[in-house]
């Protein structure tokens, strides 16, 4: 029976690892704690120094696990400003319904 490594489909392709995108939670004494909302928000401890210079709070940044480096993703945090919004409109035009 022939093996299957690890990101590599039976056909023999090989599988790209998933990039990671993290929200930014806070910064505190040189670490960024990042939360993965895809994950139940489970909180990560990362050194500012790992990390895209200028980080805030609220950012979103990724996690490529081909080049082994974090990026900030601007595109997924506009995303997830706009799903928020959105959320936040519906929740204040059915709370005025009642």
């Amino acid at each position: 029976m022939k093996r299957v490594k690890r990101n590599q489909r039976r056909s023999g392709k090989s599988r790209k690892p998933a990039v990671k995108s993290y929200s930014v939670d806070r910064i505190e004494n040189g670490i960024a704690v990042l939360e993965d909302p895809d994950n139940g928000n489970p909180e990560i401890e990362v050194p500012l120094s790992a990390l895209p210079e200028g980080l805030e709070e609220g950012d979103v940044i990724a996690f490529d696990p081909d080049q082994g480096n974090w990026a900030e993703d601007r595109e997924e945090k506009e995303r997830r400003l706009k799903r928020n919004q959105a959320l936040m409109t519906s929740i204040l035009a059915d709370s005025k319904e009642k």
